[in-house]
């Protein structure tokens, strides 16, 4: 009885113990093991955990943790990937390339938070790649290129190099691919555009991505002028032609506009020209039209090609036109110099009609339209104004104070071309006191004295009787003329002057034999002197002191009324006794020089002077006739 009841005891004390040894268990942090590092790339691996014991706690929080300082805690990077005990499976990310790191699975309960053991991988490489200098650059077009210097086992899938207008380049802009493997390789960037600035690098990819060398920058060639050359020309009629051009090369900007220009001279440019064609653009060949040409004249023609920079230009060519021989165009000038017997008129011809000029001149009648068949005659004189020569032309054996229509004629192989009619009057029959007309048209009064007919006033003429001009002459002009030149000028080139004194002539323009009217001479030595063995000088001068200043009581009387004024005289010389020669006016209202035509066994050339102060008449032989000098002129 008493073994059953220890038996009993000791049955119950053993349930007893382990209830209260059950009831007294602790509970502690998971238990977790690290897996296995897969999967690494450059920048991403893959690992786990095992969760072997929760530790009598629900999980929290599960999954890995890593980290390149050293052991890692979930204070640095971590996935989260559940609450349950087993296996799971987590991806790094954002990892760095060739970096050692260190990887741990953990685990969370209520206790706190336990590791695995750690795991250690290292990140694949990304190639090290270098840029090489950019060479061979041009306008649209460059070379570069790179070479690898490190890599892991991972292959190179390709490579290049990436260029933009911009600052950082990568393969999503421009690029070359030169293929695969870690040779050094070199690239032909193409299709830049000239004068402009570019970013470069080179780069090499890998499965893992694309790493990028250092950033370089280079500028293409600015653009040049286009390069064209002119074809020949064909097709040449009367009133067009054909031609065009080739555009071998753009200059490295586009061509935007292209063809030809045409013009009467060789220096003809888009800005000077007489006609144009537009082609189009684009490089390579054109052919234009050329129209609306003048029959039987020169042009020249060029191919012209315009880009950003400019325009350029091919060689100029040129041709004739055809042409079909007309009659001449002529026009009639003014006619002058109308005396009793005879007159100067002058034509131009404006037009040969395409064919040789065979006869010309002024034609005339005392009925209208005459033709060449009536009177006529040639030029005695041509002078060129300009581009254009005026031809003159002396009508002579006229009927005194007869109204004559005047045309002028011009005569090639096709016939004669007329001008418009004018119609003038002769001058009654000379007697002297009558008016007379000089070439330039002026008129004058005369007066018989010591035997001779007299002008009244100094000769003022620009114009020889056969036409040739003597027009004003500055005073630099002057004193740099050669010494046969004939010249005229109005003293300080004042009209008022000129018309007011008359004009002073060099002494060759008094030795001339053409400057007074024709029936007319620059009065003679012999002239001169058989009036003044008949007056003094004050007789000679205009009375009053409008036109001689200061007199005092040597006023002129011109009782003589020869109205002598004093003109003054213009001077040449050197300056400071030097080579350079200058002239100058003087003396304009206190003396009167006037050349007569008699030269000396030396040449000199005699001439008469009034003094405003003085009766008395000076006569001398002078050696310079490059001086300026009045001139009265004397009826043959």
């Amino acid at each position: 009885m008493k073994t059953i009841k220890l038996i009993r005891f000791t049955t119950l004390f053993v349930i007893g113990t382990l209830i209260i040894l059950t009831s007294c268990k602790k509970d502690t942090v998971p238990t977790v093991n690290t897996l296995q590092v897969t999967d690494i790339t450059n920048t991403t691996a893959s690992c786990g955990g095992d969760i072997l014991d929760d530790g009598g706690d629900e999980i929290i929080e599960s999954g890995i943790c890593w980290s390149n300082m050293g052991v890692p805690t979930i204070s640095n990077f971590k996935t989260t990937d559940g609450t349950k005990t087993g296996s799971f499976l987590s991806q790094m990310s954002d990892l760095e390339p060739g970096i050692p790191y260190t990887v741990r699975a953990y685990a969370t309960n209520g206790v706190g938070t336990a590791y695995g053991n750690s795991m250690g991988f290292t990140t694949k490489s990304l190639p090290v790649i270098t840029t090489n200098d950019i060479t061979e650059i041009t306008k649209t077009s460059a070379k570069c290129g790179g070479f690898i210097l490190t890599i892991d086992d991972t292959e190179i899938t390709n490579r290049g190099v990436c260029w933009c207008v911009c600052d950082t380049p990568t393969i999503e802009n421009y690029f070359t691919s030169d293929g695969s493997g870690t040779e050094d390789f070199l690239s032909t960037l193409t299709n830049l555009t000239p004068g402009t600035t570019y970013s470069i690098c080179a780069y090499a990819t890998t499965e893992f991505g694309t790493t990028y060398g250092e950033i370089k920058s280079f500028s293409t060639n600015d653009p040049e002028l286009p390069v064209v050359t002119t074809n020949n020309i064909s097709n040449i009629t009367d009133i067009s032609a054909s031609c065009g051009g080739n555009i071998s090369t753009d200059g490295g900007s586009p061509v935007t506009s292209r063809g030809i220009i045409w013009g009467t001279s060789s220096s003809i440019t888009l800005d000077n020209n007489i006609g144009f064609t537009n082609d189009g653009s684009g490089t390579g060949g054109f052919n234009s039209s050329i129209t609306d040409l003048e029959q039987n004249t020169t042009y020249y023609v060029k191919a012209y090609a315009t880009n950003d920079m400019g325009t350029s230009y091919g060689s100029s060519k040129y041709f004739t036109t055809d042409h079909t021989v007309l009659p001449p165009t002529v026009e009639i000038g003014d006619i002058n110099e109308i005396l009793d017997h005879s007159a100067l008129g002058s034509l131009v011809i404006s037009s040969t009609g395409y064919g040789n000029i065979t006869n010309k001149g002024l034609c005339w009648s005392t009925y209208s339209n005459p033709t060449s068949s009536n009177n006529h005659s040639a030029p005695i004189n041509s002078e060129t104004i300009g581009s254009t020569t005026h031809r003159y032309v002396r009508m002579s054996s006229l009927s005194a104070n007869t109204t004559y229509y005047v045309r002028a004629y011009a005569t090639n192989s096709s016939g004669t071309g007329y001008s418009e009619q004018i119609s003038f009057t002769t001058a009654q029959n000379f007697t002297c006191g009558n008016t007379i007309m000089d070439a330039s048209g002026n008129t004058y009064n005369t007066i018989e004295l010591a035997g001779k007919c007299w002008m009244q006033e100094n000769l003022n003429t620009n114009r020889l009787n056969n036409g040739h001009i003597i027009d004003n002459t500055s005073e630099i002009t002057w004193a740099l003329a050669n010494a046969s030149s004939l010249l005229s000028c109005m003293y300080d080139n004042s009209n008022t002057n000129a018309n007011t004194y008359g004009r002073l002539y060099n002494g060759y323009a008094a030795l001339s034999n053409n400057l007074c009217p024709t029936g007319w001479h620059v009065a003679t030595k012999d002239e001169w002197e058989s009036l003044t063995s008949i007056y003094d000088g004050n007789d000679l001068k205009e009375s009053g002191e409008t036109y001689w200043y200061y007199c005092n009581d040597n006023t002129g009387t011109n009782s003589s009324n020869f109205y002598a004024r004093g003109g003054g005289y213009r001077i040449a010389y050197y300056i400071n006794y030097g080579p350079t020669y200058n002239a100058e006016d003087k003396d304009m209202g206190n003396y009167g020089y006037w050349w007569s035509s008699t030269t000396n066994e030396n040449s000199e050339l005699w001439q008469i002077r009034l003094r405003c102060f003085s009766s008395q008449i000076d006569t001398y032989y002078s050696e310079n006739k490059k001086y300026g000098k009045s001139i009265r002129c004397v009826k043959d």
